[in-house]
């Protein structure tokens, strides 16, 4: 079986973006979701983003977010730190699935907030 990493959909909106007290992003929110099919890690280039309709040009990396239902998932981030997503950098995390009898995949999202995303040491 191929591991599927799919940006299936995305979105965006003016305003900030935030998760709500019950964890679900706000309506006003930069957002790629990500559906993964195979437990491991998952790498996400810059093009990757770019090519799904992500705003990659507009958002500032250090304050990406990713997230499976209401919890946060760390993130290592191979790049510099200034503001911009260049060409190189990528972000890579560890996906693990939750199947069920509806669905042979799980959906990850990516946002930007508007402070540091929960990232790997």
């Amino acid at each position: 079986m191929n591991r599927l990493v799919t940006v299936i959909t995305t979105a965006e909106t003016s305003g900030t973006s935030t998760l709500s007290s019950t964890g679900s992003l706000l309506s006003s929110a930069k957002v790629a979701a990500i559906e993964v099919d195979l437990t491991g890690l998952v790498s996400l280039t810059r093009s990757d983003l770019q090519n799904a309709g992500f705003p990659v040009g507009a958002v500032d990396p250090s304050n990406l977010h990713l997230t499976r239902g209401n919890s946060e998932v760390a993130y290592q981030w191979f790049g510099d730190e200034d503001s911009i997503f260049e060409k190189h950098e990528r972000l890579q995390f560890y996906a693990e699935p939750r199947f069920s009898r509806w669905s042979r995949a799980d959906v990850y999202t990516l946002w930007e907030g508007e402070n540091p995303g929960l990232r790997m040491e």
